[in-house]
């Protein structure tokens, strides 16, 4: 999670210093780091699930990984001008 995290900061750090890509640009780069990290921490829940202290915890972070991809989305439309 926390390189989802970082590699957020870094994308959107980059995309304040560059001219903004066209839609499919930007989602070839993105997409594929978004879901290897969302599959990851599956992979990791799945391999702890005997954790029973820790397997809620661990089913929380793997699915709310996903979410990370909201920057994919083109959301300056419903933000206020």
């Amino acid at each position: 999670m926390e390189k989802q995290y970082q590699f957020m900061r870094e994308t959107i750090v980059t995309a304040n210093a560059c001219k903004k890509p066209d839609a499919k640009t930007f989602e070839t780069v993105l997409l594929p780091k978004v879901q290897a990290s969302a599959e990851t921490l599956s992979r990791f829940k799945e391999a702890n699930r005997k954790e029973r202290d820790w397997f809620t915890h661990l089913t929380v972070l793997a699915e709310a990984a996903p979410v990370v991809g909201w920057i994919a989305n083109n959301v300056s439309s419903l933000l206020p001008m």
